[in-house]
Protein backbone atom coordinates (compact mmCIF):
# COMPACT_ATOMS: atom_id res chain seq x y z
CA UNK A 1 0.00 0.00 0.00
CA UNK A 2 1.14 3.48 -0.79
CA UNK A 3 1.39 6.17 1.92
CA UNK A 4 -1.69 8.13 0.69
CA UNK A 5 -3.80 4.97 0.95
CA UNK A 6 -2.58 4.27 4.48
CA UNK A 7 -3.20 7.89 5.46
CA UNK A 8 -6.74 7.62 4.04
CA UNK A 9 -7.41 4.54 6.15
CA UNK A 10 -6.07 6.29 9.27
CA UNK A 11 -8.35 9.28 8.58
CA UNK A 12 -11.38 7.02 8.15
CA UNK A 13 -10.65 5.05 11.34
CA UNK A 14 -10.22 8.32 13.25
CA UNK A 15 -13.52 9.52 11.78
CA UNK A 16 -15.29 6.34 12.86
CA UNK A 17 -13.96 6.61 16.41
CA UNK A 18 -14.81 10.31 16.59
CA UNK A 19 -18.33 9.75 15.24
CA UNK A 20 -19.13 6.93 17.62
CA UNK A 21 -17.73 8.73 20.66
CA UNK A 22 -19.49 12.03 19.93
CA UNK A 23 -22.76 10.22 19.19
CA UNK A 24 -22.50 8.43 22.53
CA UNK A 25 -21.80 11.70 24.34
CA UNK A 26 -24.65 13.45 22.52
CA UNK A 27 -27.11 10.73 23.50
CA UNK A 28 -25.88 10.89 27.09
CA UNK A 29 -26.37 14.65 27.10
CA UNK A 30 -29.90 14.31 25.75
CA UNK A 31 -30.78 11.72 28.41
CA UNK A 32 -29.40 13.96 31.16
CA UNK A 33 -31.31 16.95 29.79
CA UNK A 34 -34.55 14.93 29.74
CA UNK A 35 -34.03 13.91 33.36
CA UNK A 36 -33.65 17.54 34.38
CA UNK A 37 -29.96 17.28 35.21
CA UNK A 38 -28.73 19.26 32.25
CA UNK A 39 -29.27 22.96 32.80
CA UNK A 40 -25.95 23.90 31.22
CA UNK A 41 -25.74 21.21 28.56
CA UNK A 42 -26.82 23.21 25.52
CA UNK A 43 -23.28 24.25 24.64
CA UNK A 44 -22.02 20.70 25.22
CA UNK A 45 -24.71 19.36 22.87
CA UNK A 46 -23.74 21.88 20.18
CA UNK A 47 -20.07 20.91 20.42
CA UNK A 48 -20.99 17.22 20.16
CA UNK A 49 -23.08 17.87 17.06
CA UNK A 50 -20.13 19.69 15.49
CA UNK A 51 -17.82 16.81 16.47
CA UNK A 52 -20.27 14.32 14.97
CA UNK A 53 -20.38 16.23 11.67
CA UNK A 54 -16.58 16.46 11.62
CA UNK A 55 -16.31 12.74 12.36
CA UNK A 56 -18.63 11.94 9.47
CA UNK A 57 -16.53 14.15 7.22
CA UNK A 58 -13.40 12.22 8.23
CA UNK A 59 -15.27 8.95 7.80
CA UNK A 60 -16.07 9.93 4.22
CA UNK A 61 -12.36 10.37 3.51
CA UNK A 62 -11.82 14.11 4.13
CA UNK A 63 -10.93 15.01 0.54
CA UNK A 64 -9.64 18.48 1.46
CA UNK A 65 -7.24 17.00 4.03
CA UNK A 66 -6.11 14.33 1.59
CA UNK A 67 -5.50 16.91 -1.13
CA UNK A 68 -3.60 19.15 1.30
CA UNK A 69 -1.45 16.24 2.50
CA UNK A 70 -0.79 14.72 -0.94
CA UNK A 71 -1.37 17.49 -3.52
CA UNK A 72 0.10 15.65 -6.51
CA UNK A 73 -1.86 12.43 -6.08
CA UNK A 74 -4.84 11.85 -8.34
CA UNK A 75 -6.48 9.37 -5.91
Amino acid sequence: MRPPEVFGIVIRVFGLAMSLYSLWLLLSTIVLALEGLGEGTAWFAVTQIVALVLGIYFLRGAPAVMHFSYPHDKA
